[in-house]
């Protein structure tokens, strides 16, 4: 794409409350949802409300951004705020596909980041987790399958089967369980 020297254009062409469950799921969405973002934003939802309006393209009247948002509210009936905006479907594809990899660009500014830790405070379990996470804290990740019991460290076990059909995969899979910091153990196909 050649960028110019012109102003950038708004293609924001009005805001608006809306039904969550009139909202139309953008089928050529790629990004999906796992259990802890899906109770992580469930929680600051919450907590604190809506700061980021969903994003819904006029012309298509398919969602852009913020689909799990529309989930979670559709799920309780709720309404939300949009932003509208015009594109065609082809900027309409070109955004879905840049949207949230330009802010996985980002970096980490530790010192920031943990200085602004500090002030964070939640009473949702799901929230408390991330951010102890972010915080460099170990969060077990099962503790919600075994609660406040008095199983000692390192008593309790669970087994999980993950077929791989190469070596390297087979090497990756090892590599994330290890650096998740659990013991994984190779044995051959059951």
């Amino acid at each position: 794409m050649v960028v110019d020297s012109r102003v950038y254009q708004s293609r924001i062409v009005g805001y608006t409350e809306t039904p969550a469950r009139e909202l139309m799921p953008n089928p050529r969405n790629w990004r999906e949802h796992p259990a802890m973002q899906r109770a992580v934003l469930a929680g600051v939802l919450a907590e604190v409300g809506w700061v980021q309006n969903i994003v819904v393209n006029r012309r298509t009247g398919r969602m852009i951004d913020g689909h799990l948002r529309v989930e979670i509210a559709a799920a309780k009936g709720e309404s939300v705020p949009v932003t509208e905006v015009d594109l065609s479907e082809e900027e309409e594809a070109y955004i879905l596909a840049t949207l949230d990899p330009i802010t996985g660009l980002a970096v980490t500014n530790e010192q920031a980041l943990q200085s602004l830790l500090a002030d964070v405070t939640t009473h949702d379990d799901a929230v408390r987790d991330l951010i102890a996470q972010l915080r460099g804290e170990h969060v077990d990740p099962f503790g919600d399958l075994v609660g406040d019991s008095d199983i000692p460290d390192g008593q309790l076990a669970f087994e999980i089967v993950v077929t791989v059909t190469t070596p390297d995969e087979r090497d990756r899979c090892v590599s994330a369980i290890r650096a998740a910091g659990f013991t994984a153990t190779i044995s051959a196909a059951r």
